[in-house]
């Protein structure tokens, strides 16, 4: 089982504006992150390949979710957390507010500035997390 900071996750909330949801906050303390995976989400129209996902623990590691969020939050569109990355280290987001909130997004770096589309992947982060499988490309 994963460990969580819980200091680090009420100044994420806090630098949020939000409280995360339960069910994702659930994912941080139940699952160990992937690391360097070669894992996919496949899906009827696409193999979504999944490299890393973000912890939350007391680790000095790049790969927090708090200091990815400090990293990258500023070119993300508004109300997206990114939890996980791509082997082209785009971003799999969870929506926080709006029309889509809960669902997960894929977000590619290498957008024009000010294209805040995103790409929907999963209804939610269980939905993404119970789709995982090897990479069949493998």
């Amino acid at each position: 089982m994963a460990s969580i900071d819980r200091g680090r996750l009420t100044a994420l909330e806090s630098r949020l504006g939000t409280r995360l949801p339960p069910a994702f906050v659930a994912t941080l303390t139940e699952r160990e992150p992937i690391r360097e995976g070669n894992l996919a989400l496949v899906t009827p129209d696409r193999v979504w390949d999944i490299r890393t996902t973000f912890g939350l623990d007391v680790g000095d590691r790049s790969d927090q979710l708090d200091r990815v969020y400090e990293l990258v939050g500023d070119v993300l569109p508004a109300g997206v957390l990114p939890f996980a990355a791509d082997w082209g280290d785009n971003f799999y987001c969870l929506v926080l507010s709006g029309l889509r909130a809960g669902q997960v997004v894929w977000w590619d770096h290498e957008r024009e500035p000010g294209n805040d589309s995103v790409e929907p992947v999963a209804a939610s982060v269980a939905e993404f997390y119970a789709g995982l499988v090897p990479d069949p490309r493998e």
